[in-house]
């Protein structure tokens, strides 16, 4: 439960920033076609932003420019570069990276290009870090730091991303640093990448510091906080730090219960957990989650009220595979008396 707390915290600023990025990187290249009457290349004015989100046939816009191009989800294959343009090179390493999965392919575009903008390095360290590569994400920003390119906020949030999965406190603090010293703007997404990387080290003081520092603040941010506090045994602190969310008019959602939960039953605070778990149904219209149960059926079966957390696991409609799931993840003495309940009722 509490990895996949970590993972989930992760998971939605990650994918925040991630589309800011492509709106920013699409909105800064257009595809430039060639005029057989003019013998010219010129750009359109279409932008690749539709393009892009709504997934219409990139491999046929980029016909002119790929020899033998296939672009299709999670496949992608290519023969030649006909365009050495940077912006369409920059362009293909994007897709490799991130919409493809494809690091590999993206690498040997990267290590092609003639010469790179800030965009050709944030493509290929932000693909490193969804694909899962976070070794070479903070490997490529040590060579973009010794190349004398200037990293941005995006690239911060890339390679604190890694730093966070792999505990890497002290290339951490030496981004939080750099971004110090070069007056770097703590936007909500370094901000929260910052906030994440501490967490995930364990350094909640600096998690704290961090988040005092930051100007704006989203559901994202506050969901790193109160997750991190549940993840590093600080129960009161996610729950204070709750109270003081729903003072700022941030509407919870799935995540923040959920680091709630996890905060109450690492606690041993069943009234307010059981208080949060209706909230969430009843005043927020969420849907509690295979996770959220889980963590409710923990926190009732360590306080001792089996009954209940059998009743709770009937009342939810779940899958008979999900409710052995909930029970074979939980380790406590406890357990094995509900265990039957997922080979009592059919659903």
């Amino acid at each position: 439960m509490k990895r996949f707390l970590q993972q989930t915290s992760t998971n939605t600023y990650t994918c925040q920033w991630t589309r800011h990025l492509t709106i920013k990187l699409t909105h800064s290249i257009s595809v430039p076609t060639y005029n057989p009457a003019t013998q010219t290349t010129e750009l359109p004015q279409t932008n690749l932003m539709n393009l892009l989100t709504n997934h219409i046939h990139i491999n046929q816009v980029l016909t002119q420019i790929i020899i033998n191009n296939c672009i299709h989800v999670n496949q992608f294959s290519f023969m030649k570069l006909i365009d050495s343009s940077m912006y369409i090179q920059t362009l293909l390493l994007f897709i490799c990276t991130a919409i493809c999965l494809l690091p590999d392919e993206g690498r040997y575009v990267f290590d092609e290009m003639p010469e790179r903008n800030a965009f050709s390095w944030i493509a290929l360290i932000t693909g490193y870090t969804h694909n899962r590569k976070f070794r070479e994400a903070i490997q490529v920003f040590r060579d973009m730091q010794a190349a004398g390119a200037q990293p941005s906020g995006v690239t911060m949030v890339g390679v604190l991303s890694a730093c966070a999965h792999l505990g890497a406190l002290d290339q951490g603090k030496r981004i939080h640093d750099y971004i110090v010293c070069n007056r770097l703007r703590l936007n909500v997404f370094v901000g929260t990448a910052l906030l994440d990387m501490y967490d995930k080290c364990g350094v909640v003081d600096e998690a704290e510091k961090v988040f005092g520092a930051m100007r704006e603040k989203n559901v994202y941010t506050w969901n790193v906080l109160i997750s991190g506090y549940a993840m590093n045994g600080q129960g009161e602190a996610a729950l204070q730090g709750f109270d003081k969310m729903i003072l700022e008019n941030i509407r919870p959602d799935e995540v923040t219960f959920l680091g709630i939960l996890c905060a109450c039953s690492h606690q041993g605070f069943v009234d307010v957990g059981r208080r949060h778990f209706i909230s969430m149904k009843e005043e927020y219209n969420l849907k509690p989650q295979i996770e959220h149960l889980g963590c409710m059926v923990d926190l009732l079966g360590r306080a001792g009220f089996l009954d209940e957390a059998q009743e709770l696991i009937h009342t939810m409609n779940m899958k008979p595979d999900h409710l052995e799931g909930i029970v074979g993840c939980l380790s406590n003495p406890w357990t094995y008396p509900i265990g039957g309940v997922c080979n009592q009722k059919p659903y």
